[in-house]
């Protein structure tokens, strides 16, 4: 019981820290949609894609050109925009970055240490 009230202790924590942001959507005529971050950011893998990168000794552009012969359409700019949170990171993308960087998409996503 006590690890339960613990749980929903942490998520109401998490949920204090989530933004709700409206933007407008330009790709699809214009519609509003509702973007949530959590602490301003629009990703939790970011920080860790950024980390990973610069442990392999990779450029921004070095990244973007792995990505792209792995079949992911990704220039610097989104590279960057990622790392500074940004970007969202659709979960499509996530092991094509893992594997770029020889990373596991559990350690991108802060669930596994390391």
């Amino acid at each position: 019981m006590i690890s339960l009230i613990i749980f929903f202790i942490r998520i109401a924590r998490i949920c204090d820290t989530v933004n709700k942001e409206y933007v407008k959507d330009d790709y699809d005529g214009g519609d509003t949609v509702r973007l949530y971050t959590l602490d301003g950011k629009c990703n939790i893998s970011g920080e860790r894609i950024k980390s990973a990168r610069a442990k392999a000794k990779l450029t921004q552009d070095q990244l973007a050109a792995r990505l792209q012969v792995a079949g992911l359409q990704m220039g610097q700019m989104a590279i960057s925009r990622i790392e500074s949170g940004k970007r969202l990171v659709p979960d499509f993308e996530l092991p094509i970055i893992a594997e770029a960087l020889n990373v596991s998409t559990d350690w991108l996503l802060g669930i596994e240490k390391g």
